[in-house]
């Protein structure tokens, strides 16, 4: 009886000792979280024909950044934090057509995506913007400057599409032959992968596909896939019969420009082509050259990038 009352004390006691460990646990110390306004996020707008999707952080000014195609707004993720620290909003939109925006069979014509931006903009509240695109977005931009310049505070033009039909014929050779559908051959179970690898070898010459940059690879195939077959098919393979979008005059668009324009190229980038050609065609505009490959395809060199851009933000 005495040893069966010592086991109960001593489980009393054991159960007291553990109760009070657990009644008052140490203190760990807590995560400290991001502010709020720093925090990337993601979102979608209402626009006339169907909602955009975008990725925005921070406070202050707006920049409305438009990517390459047929990348997304991912694109940008490198770069915001600066722009973000610099006291700007960035805000990188998915064209119509691309990303998690809304979809067509035969995607969107300039005039389409340009309109879907400024309405996706205005819904936001955003009256004013600074406004940045590349390549395909270049010419989206450009439009959106032409039909908005009271609300554009500046223009940036990274990679514009103006070239002769010689190099555009050199720019598109690389994917020739290339089919998604299988009675190409065995050659379609690869093909999204292999346009992501081609796409990021014409965008940065020194590119190599390797275990460092599979991750650049997925990403793009990532946003490549978002598009769709159809889509898709109707760029490398257009029916006889298919329509176009609608064409438009880049070159005259550039000589109505009436907002604050830099115009960005890299030495060794696809469309250098073109960079002197269209920064003649905008009078007053400013021109900056980055050394070597484009460094919007190196994160290691985001801050090269951000740099140029902001210095066009602060004196406009």
């Amino acid at each position: 009886m005495t040893e069966l009352k010592m086991t109960r004390r001593g489980l009393s006691a054991g159960l007291a000792v553990l109760g009070g460990a657990m009644a008052a646990p140490p203190a760990v110390a807590s995560a400290t979280l991001p502010a709020a306004s720093t925090v990337l996020r993601m979102a979608y707008v209402d626009a006339p024909a169907g909602q955009l999707h975008y990725r925005h952080q921070g406070e202050g000014p707006a920049l409305v950044l438009l990517h390459w195609a047929p990348a997304s707004g991912r694109q940008y993720e490198p770069v915001m934090p600066l722009f973000v620290g610099a006291g700007f909003q960035p805000l990188a939109f998915d064209l119509p057509g691309y990303g998690r925006s809304y979809k067509a069979e035969r995607g969107f014509s300039v005039d389409h995506m340009a309109d879907a931006l400024v309405a996706g903009l205005s819904a936001l509240g955003h009256r004013q913007f600074h406004l940045l695109g590349g390549h395909l977005s270049a010419s989206v931009a450009t439009r959106m400057a032409a039909i908005a310049p009271a609300r554009v505070r500046s223009l940036t033009l990274d990679g514009v599409l103006l070239l002769e039909p010689a190099e555009w014929t050199a720019l598109l050779a690389r994917f020739a032959g290339k089919s998604p559908m299988p009675a190409s051959g065995p050659g379609f179970r690869a093909f999204p992968f292999d346009m992501a690898v081609e796409t990021l070898s014409e965008w940065n010459p020194d590119f190599a596909l390797s275990e460092a940059t599979l991750g650049q690879v997925y990403d793009l195939l990532n946003d490549y896939m978002e598009m769709g077959l159809a889509p898709i098919r109707a760029f490398v393979e257009p029916a006889a019969d298919a329509l176009p979008p609608p064409p438009f005059d880049l070159a005259t668009a550039l000589k109505g420009l009436e907002v604050p324009t830099l115009f960005l190229s890299a030495e060794r980038e696809p469309l250098r082509a073109s960079f002197a050609r269209a920064a003649d065609m905008v009078r007053g505009s400013r021109r900056h050259s980055f050394d070597g490959t484009h460094p919007l395809l190196t994160p290691t060199r985001a801050a090269d990038y951000a740099a140029a851009v902001l210095a066009h933000l602060r004196s406009s």
